[in-house]
């Protein structure tokens, strides 16, 4: 499985690749795994985590991976399953 990423990771990540670092991504991370001279997806921090809470007659769950010790999140998948109370 790869390392998990999103739209709002192609702006740091360009923005690396020219050598311009003036803050203007907020957000989002340099994808330094997908790099020729990047990180080995093996070495990148990531970690799964599953949260679940009743909600009325139905139980929601959503599971998220966090990547570079929580720094950044993503959503994996959500559901909500009836007789969850």
């Amino acid at each position: 499985m790869g390392v998990p990423a999103g739209n709002v990771d192609v702006a740091p990540t360009i923005l690396a690749l020219t050598g311009v670092d003036d803050g203007l991504a907020d957000d989002g991370r340099v994808l330094s795994e997908a790099l020729e001279e990047g990180v080995d997806q093996q070495d990148v921090p990531l970690r799964n985590r599953t949260f679940s809470t009743p909600a009325g007659e139905y139980r929601a769950t959503v599971t998220v991976s966090e990547v570079r010790g929580g720094r950044h999140r993503y959503v994996d998948k959500s559901s909500r399953v009836r007789g969850g109370g």
